[in-house]
């Protein structure tokens, strides 16, 4: 029988997963409230609310919600969009291209009402 003995992160090659609390980044004040607007867009995605009420609420209430939550998240978006990022995770990269071909795409076709939405 094999005694284990120590931290399960004593192996040379596991590294302790870092805590989000202990990062100074996410406890800023704006990361926060975009957080919490982020979390209000995924409940706006989810339950359509605009549905439920539509007498009280704005047609248009998903954009507002989306578009409050890049406005305060627009620092961390520019950070995410900077040449040495990009670099590093090349997937923004191909999801920027995508959006470059999907308007494009419609561009080509004329249809460039289709391209702003």
């Amino acid at each position: 029988m094999m005694r284990l003995t120590g931290s399960p992160f004593s192996h040379p090659f596991v590294t302790p997963p870092a805590l989000a609390s202990s990062s100074a980044a996410a406890t800023k004040p704006g990361y926060l409230l975009g957080y919490l607007v982020f979390l209000l867009v995924n409940a706006a995605l989810y339950m359509r609310p605009t549905e439920i009420f539509p007498e009280y609420l704005y047609e248009k209430t998903y954009l507002v919600l989306i578009l409050t939550c890049l406005a305060l998240s627009l620092f961390a978006v520019t950070k995410q969009l900077s040449l040495q990022s990009l670099v590093e995770q090349p997937i923004t990269a191909c999801i920027l291209r995508l959006l470059v071909a999907v308007v494009m795409s419609q561009v080509g076709r004329f249809a460039v009402d289709e391209a702003i939405d």
